[in-house]
């Protein structure tokens, strides 16, 4: 979640990888949902 909030701060990157699917497709510690609900909790623009 911090790695995320950084990226978002800096001006020099315009986004993140997410290197492990697994993870992610697992829930581990919850991962999905804090996302969900934090950083991806709005839908993203394409411009």
């Amino acid at each position: 979640m911090a790695q995320i909030a950084l990226t978002r701060d800096g001006t020099t990157a315009p986004g993140h990888i997410h290197w492990s699917m697994k993870a992610l497709m697992q829930d581990r510690g919850g991962i999905g949902q804090l996302l969900r609900s934090g950083p991806y909790a709005d839908q993203s623009s394409l411009d």
